[in-house]
């Protein structure tokens, strides 16, 4: 079922304007499965949506839910109820289809979508422009969503009948944990990964994404762009210059969830051994309470263990406060268990001039060169986390350097290179488009 469009000007997002010249293209529909204040995803849609409007380019959304206020700038937003379902729901491809149709915009960029349905029919839709899939996370090709073994760590595993078998045995960390799967479900999902042959390019954040798509959909290789998503780009140049005696502030940043680490900096700073007072800042909302109640006894105990500890919650952080905090930090961990698709926090932490600690995982390896612009260690290893974090405690003239080093690394991802490559993104969905016609 679908709400009614929203916004001050006509549906039609077809322009009497040509395009920017450096672009190549007028209007853009966004296709997600939420709107508003949520996560990453929705971060990255307002953050290129304001970004566009700079450049003359109209943007719409199609999502399946609202939360809080959606950022101006759109110039319509439509809500398709099935678009935020983990479920296949009746007629879900034909509305989407449809609503996207009758703002007939000249990109279509899909993005958190559940139902491979959606994707057929957007394909299919007669006179439409380029189709490209932004694939934010694992969802397509992993049914706990996680890619995170307890025997092993990350998995690469393709998905097949021994992924059920390895849930059913808890070997998987489920996202969801109480979800239970079945071959429906499996079913589902490799529907969804098969279609996203039927775009015209795929985007992903890493190589390790990359990687990931070309493993589960070995024919697509070369229509997946890495393109890694802009940050917001600290002033790396205003920040203190700690000395051995002052105090250090190491921070996590993060949601509060078992994937994310935190117990990890928890024991690795209870077993620091210097004179050096610390202090551990905790940022982050709290996704999974028992989890949380688990962290704050660990906070407890390292404080009991080391006297130059001290532990500061503050809780939830809107985006500008998350900046601030980074800039303030000394030091900023970023302790992920499960194979992060990029690590946005370790990004911005490396533009902010923090020294990053971050697990040796995922894509988060990227931009992160151990010993270069920041340290990479062991995920599950508690007394390599210890280690690294001590030292740059103990030597704060190496964790300048290496925050001078990651900020000058992570300069170019601005919000404009993000345009122009995007753009070539979408010039080659274009032609892709026009061959097969």
């Amino acid at each position: 079922m679908t709400a009614p469009l929203v916004g001050d000007r006509a549906p039609s997002g077809r322009s009497p304007f040509p395009p920017p010249r450096h672009l190549g293209f007028r209007s853009v529909v966004h296709i997600n499965e939420k709107g508003g204040h949520f996560g990453g995803t929705e971060e990255y849609i307002e953050l290129m949506t304001a970004a566009l409007a700079g450049v003359g380019v109209r943007s719409h959304l199609v999502c399946g839910t609202i939360g809080g206020t959606i950022a101006p700038g759109f110039d319509s937003v439509q809500v398709v109820a099935g678009l935020g379902s983990r479920q296949t729901l009746a007629r879900s491809g034909d509305e989407v289809a449809a609503a996207v149709a009758r703002i007939d915009a000249d990109v279509i960029y899909l993005h958190n979508v559940f139902d491979s349905a959606i994707v057929v029919a957007l394909a299919a839709l007669e006179h439409r422009g380029p189709l490209v899939w932004y694939v934010h996370d694992h969802y397509p090709t992993c049914l706990t969503e996680l890619r995170w073994r307890r025997d092993h760590g990350a998995c690469r595993q393709r998905l097949g009948e021994r992924c059920l078998v390895a849930i059913a045995d808890g070997r998987c960390v489920q996202r969801h944990a109480d979800r239970h799967f079945d071959a429906n479900d499996l079913r589902r999902r490799e529907s969804l990964s098969r279609s996203l042959a039927l775009v015209d390019q795929i985007v992903v954040v890493s190589w390790y994404m990359r990687a990931v798509l070309a493993d589960a959909e070995p024919g697509l290789v070369d229509r997946i762009q890495v393109l890694p998503r802009p940050i917001r780009i600290g002033d790396a140049t205003a920040r203190r210059h700690r000395t051995s005696n002052d105090a250090a502030v190491v921070t996590f940043a993060g949601r509060i969830t078992p994937e994310k680490g935190l117990a990890v900096v928890l024991e690795a700073v209870a077993a620091i051994r210097t004179d050096v007072p610390i202090e551990l800042r905790i940022a982050g909302v709290v996704e999974h309470p028992a989890y949380w109640l688990h962290c704050q006894q660990m906070a407890r105990k390292a404080v009991e263990m080391n006297p130059e500890l001290r532990v500061t919650v503050l809780g939830d952080l809107g985006y500008e406060a998350t900046d601030e905090l980074l800039h303030d930090s000394d030091i900023v961990t970023v302790p992920s268990q499960w194979p992060e698709p990029l690590g946005a926090v370790a990004l911005e932490a490396m533009s902010s001039g923090a020294a990053v600690v971050a697990s040796d995982i995922g894509g988060l390896v990227t931009f992160l060169t151990d010993g270069r612009n920041g340290r990479l260690v062991t995920a599950d290893d508690p007394a390599a986390w210890t280690s690294a974090i001590e030292t740059l405690v103990r030597r704060p003239d190496q964790a300048q350097r290496l925050g001078q080093q990651a900020s000058l690394d992570v300069s170019a991802l601005t919000t404009e290179a993000h345009l122009d490559a995007l753009a070539d993104v979408i010039r080659t969905a274009r032609k892709d488009l026009a061959g097969s016609a």
